[in-house]
């Protein structure tokens, strides 16, 4: 795991600590994105639902992005048959403060504004 990536979850965990739990956490990964230089960690929750954390490191500030991968579908022969995955934003908020991760990322995962 990365320094950022253990860095957003200390900040989680000392914000709230049972957030990951009620959240529903399975898995935990960090992924560094060469295009655009940023590192990001993400949440991968129950069905399939993830949360992308990510740092933006000129303004010290956070997006989060909370979405899914649904199946895409094609007709052959008259029948629907599955093709693939498609990822569909749920919602997103871009210059987040650390100390207001948590606020956000429950508001957006109970699809409420903020």
């Amino acid at each position: 795991m990365t320094p950022v990536a253990a860095t957003i979850l200390q900040q989680i965990r000392t914000t709230d600590r049972f957030a990951l739990g009620s959240w529903g956490i399975t898995n935990i990964s960090s992924r560094v994105e060469m295009l655009y230089d940023e590192t990001s960690l993400q949440l991968c929750l129950v069905r399939g639902r993830k949360v992308i954390i990510k740092y933006d490191l000129g303004s010290d500030l956070y997006e989060v992005t909370v979405g899914r991968n649904a199946p895409t579908f094609e007709k052959v022969l008259g029948r629907r048959i599955a093709s693939g995955t498609k990822w569909v934003e749920e919602g997103s908020r871009s210059d987040v403060y650390s100390d207001s991760l948590v606020q956000v990322i429950d508001s957006l995962l109970k699809g409420k504004r903020f």
